[in-house]
């Protein structure tokens, strides 16, 4: 039988709560929302590893009664809704933390489903993703072993990352940015990188209590759904396992071993896709000629008329071009902000629903006070 357990206290959020007495009955809750107890699930007391995962869906409405009717189906002791200012017209699902094998056992195929029938998108946009959270602890009870065993994590992420955007089915981006590594740097030179990273990297470090991989796009699919959890378990189970004087000898191959075979047939299926995509766009846009895997994929390409377009944003872009055009590019976090703030004004200009109008006040209140910092400094 399933078990749960309850953990008192902020998984990993690090803004402040703006939740107001007429809100807290809302479906859809703020964006920095934090439940007042986490409940985390697991099938047997072996499993330690917990993933919570956020879904954002877009296109077919912020709206309280689609988000009651997923609560309902999936269970509130399961998962609960929040307002994302980056999505268009619709929200994201958030899962308390459950083990893999506690994911497999919830109705997320039939959910996904019903959110098709009412026209919500995620992997078919330029705005949603799918977040895993991973428990700091799983890698260690104390600092230093959670260091040593994210660095190892970072590292592979790196070194393969060709292969990583085909699992992910999309670039570095905006919202999911590189680390970056060179040829000659080591384990501890990328652990380096990650001090002075942002919260919009491909893997955020900046929760307290989880380490949030970022990079993977939205989707209703079931089976690419349970595929990317699959995944997210088989490499973090990989890398606690292998000795951090090995890890720069791994090959792809070694990682690849450790799929089980509906992973292995997932992975063949979109490598495929992917190389087709890849020779599609590079035959149709000479921008995109002499491109190798891993740079360009077409789930982030547009459409693009001249070189320099592909670096220039300006104020008047959608946050999701300006996502796509400065795909592998250095984005500092005030560019990063300024933009969001951009993109939150323009919502508020245009909402006429007061609730709503509040909640982006609010996100803007808060990106302002975040630039101030930055600006500071």
């Amino acid at each position: 039988m399933p078990t749960y357990e309850v953990y008192n206290g902020r998984y990993g959020r690090i803004y402040t709560n703006y939740i107001t007495p007429n809100q807290e009955t809302n479906y859809i809750h703020i964006y920095n929302y934090i439940p007042p107890e986490f409940i985390f699930h697991k099938i047997s007391d072996e499993e330690e590893l917990y993933l919570g995962i956020e879904l954002e869906i877009d296109k077919g409405g912020k709206n309280d009664k689609n988000a009651k009717m997923i609560l309902d189906f999936m269970g509130k002791q399961n998962v609960y809704c929040k307002h994302d200012g980056s999505l268009s017209d619709g929200f994201e699902i958030v899962s308390h933390p459950c083990t893999y094998e506690y994911h497999l056992t919830l109705p997320y195929e039939e959910l996904f489903q019903k959110l098709v029938n009412l026209k919500y998108k995620s992997h078919d946009t330029n705005t949603c993703g799918l977040h895993v959270h991973i428990n700091r602890n799983y890698f260690g009870k104390d600092k230093l072993l959670q260091d040593l065993n994210l660095s190892k994590l970072l590292y592979l992420f790196e070194k393969f990352w060709d292969n990583i955007v085909i699992i992910a089915r999309r670039n570095s981006n905006f919202y999911a940015s590189r680390y970056n590594i060179n040829n000659n740097d080591t384990i501890l030179d990328m652990y380096a990188k990650t001090k002075n990273g942002s919260n919009h990297k491909i893997i955020d470090l900046t929760h307290k209590d989880t380490y949030e991989i970022r990079i993977f796009k939205g989707t209703l699919n079931y089976n690419t759904f349970i595929s990317t959890l699959c995944f997210v378990k088989t490499i973090i189970l990989y890398i606690k396992n292998i000795d951090i004087y090995d890890i720069q000898s791994i090959i792809w191959e070694d990682i690849y071993n450790q799929f089980d075979n509906n992973l292995k047939q997932y992975f063949k299926e979109r490598k495929e896709k992917y190389n087709d995509d890849i020779n599609t766009y590079s035959s149709t846009n000479t921008l995109l000629q002499g491109c190798t895997p891993g740079y360009l994929t077409s789930w982030d390409i547009m459409p693009l008329t001249t070189a320099t377009a592909a670096t220039t944003a300006t104020a008047s872009s959608s946050l999701e071009e300006v996502a796509t055009r400065l795909s592998d590019e250095q984005i500092s976090d005030e560019q990063i902000i300024r933009h969001k703030i951009n993109m939150l004004n323009r919502e508020l200009s245009t909402c006429r629903n007061p609730r709503h109008r509040q909640q982006l006040t609010n996100e803007i209140r808060e990106y302002n006070r975040q630039l101030r910092q930055l600006t500071r400094r």
